[in-house]
């Protein structure tokens, strides 16, 4: 079981007054891109909210974000790719062979705010585009993401979050994730699979709801769906081992203050 802070947000800023928001709680994950097995870990929220910069930690996630502009920021999206553990499983004759190492994805960022709906005092539209290059593929390593994410306040106690990403990755890149090469083949006994064009990635459709039982005090949860594009679904580790889509879930309890 790996053990890693899955949701945690960190918003700073040189300014002395910031909210902030910090909850612990327990929540399932995938084992690795594609699976369709979850392990248990660990949840840790953490929030400081300021007006010009903003520095969040969400999941393997790092993103800082200057704002140039009242709606319009620029910064850096780090994100960290803990691998894939051996795979014990009957068709697999070396599961060493199926392991994949800690990996790193960093580029530059942009977050656009558009303008709300209107449907409650609380609402607002975020736009988020990033390209990142993976610290373990030479050639043909760029990913690029598209996030749209939407805020409303449903009542007096109760918020919700609901977020959509589009992922598009390079050859380079798909099969550090999902390939599996000639060579290894022969080793761990599942069949070839590489890619040699760029492609659509995986769409993700998550949710945040934020319950307060009082001014201070409340539980936040989360769930996101993965659902993979039809090149990384021809991948042995997804289509022979895991799944075309995958989950993740969590719940913990806060505390907020200001």
């Amino acid at each position: 079981m790996k053990f890693s802070f899955i949701i945690i947000l960190f918003i700073f800023s040189f300014e002395s007054s910031a909210e902030g928001l910090f909850g612990l709680g327990a929540g399932k994950v995938p084992t690795y891109r594609g699976s369709d097995n979850r392990d248990f870990i660990p949840i840790g929220v953490f929030q400081l909210d300021s007006q010009y910069h903003v520095f969040e930690v969400e999941g393997p996630e790092i993103f800082y974000n200057f704002k140039i502009l009242k709606n319009i920021g620029f910064g850096i999206l780090t994100s960290f790719e803990f691998g894939r553990d051996a795979i014990n499983d009957e068709s697999v004759t070396d599961p060493s062979e199926t392991e994949q190492g800690f990996s790193m994805d960093i580029g530059p960022v942009a977050q656009i705010i558009l303008p709300s709906l209107e449907l409650s005092d609380e609402d607002s539209f975020n736009l988020r585009v990033s390209i990142q290059k993976n610290n373990k593929v030479d050639n043909d390593n760029n990913t690029y993401r598209l996030k749209l994410s939407y805020f409303l306040k449903l009542l007096f106690l109760l918020r919700t979050e609901i977020e959509m990403e589009y992922r598009y990755s390079e050859s380079g890149y798909l099969n550090y994730f999902y390939g599996n090469s000639y060579q290894k083949s022969l080793k761990n006994g599942l069949r070839e699979f590489m890619t040699n064009g760029s492609s659509s990635e995986s769409l993700s459709i998550s949710q945040n709801l934020i319950l307060s039982f009082s001014e201070n005090y409340g539980v936040f949860f989360r769930w996101q769906v993965d659902k993979f594009s039809s090149t990384p679904k021809k991948s042995p580790y997804v289509a022979d081992l895991g799944s075309g889509k995958s989950s993740f879930y969590g719940i913990s309890l806060f505390y907020r203050w200001d």
